[in-house]
């Protein structure tokens, strides 16, 4: 694992974002390259998918060559990755860093109740479906 961005604190950290060019490790392709690197423009205006027509500009990409979008949709490609778990809660595939940690809840804000019907809406056509 390596970070596209590296500093010995957070603020050297967030001064190589915006001032400095990630790495990238070798074992990426050309195309999964330049697909990052166009994402991760300091200018926003110029990453890609910030034009109108954005999402095509993004679907268009090279490092998406080979995808049928239309199947994808459909839900007609079966995933490359499936996880076999033992039960809803199984946490098997995370890092134990993670799981060793305490929970600590908090109970959630709901938006004001004059957005909560355009959330309702946003949402609308959205699915989930666990496997």
């Amino acid at each position: 694992f390596q970070r596209p961005f590296t500093g010995y604190d957070r603020d050297f950290i967030y001064d190589s974002i915006v001032e400095d060019e990630p790495h990238y490790p070798s074992s990426l392709d050309s195309e999964a390259v330049s697909f990052i690197s166009q994402l991760l423009k300091k200018n926003p205006e110029e990453r890609l998918g910030s034009t109108p027509g954005d999402a095509a500009d993004v679907a268009e990409h090279p490092f998406f060559n080979g995808i049928v979008w239309d199947d994808i949709i459909e839900k007609n490609v079966t995933a490359p990755f499936v996880p076999s778990l033992n039960g809803p809660e199984d946490v098997g595939y995370f890092d134990e860093e993670f799981t060793k940690l305490s929970a600590n809840l908090t109970q959630p804000k709901g938006p004001p109740a004059e957005m909560a019907s355009e959330i309702d809406e946003a949402f609308l056509d959205f699915n989930y479906a666990a496997f």
